[in-house]
């Protein structure tokens, strides 16, 4: 199942390709991390970098999540962010967070 900010990207990539195709001639294409299973490896976080450099735009869904009356954020998520401060990337970055918790 996707989620709600999945689902609002594909719906924003496939309405702005329209007009890319018809501008520009390429194509908008979203690349979404697979859910880890099992810890993080050296391959994956190699992967992640190289794939954070190659992006135009990185979009990260900082929304916490409630776990006994705290909230979290996806700690996968604070790691990319950090690649993005190391690599020097931060202007590719737009943060979304739903208005869900108090």
């Amino acid at each position: 199942m996707k989620t709600f900010f999945v689902s609002k990207v594909e719906e924003a990539i496939r309405e702005k390709n329209e007009d890319y195709r018809r501008l520009a001639g390429g194509e908008i294409r979203a690349f979404h991390p697979p859910t880890q299973r099992g810890g993080i490896t050296q391959v994956s976080l190699t992967e992640k970098i190289s794939q954070i450099k190659g992006a135009n735009l990185v979009i990260m869904n900082i929304t916490p999540k409630r776990i006994d009356e705290q909230y979290y954020i996806n700690s996968g998520v604070l790691i990319e962010y950090g690649f993005l401060i190391g690599l020097n990337e931060l202007h590719k970055l737009s943060l979304f967070c739903e208005n869900v918790y108090p």
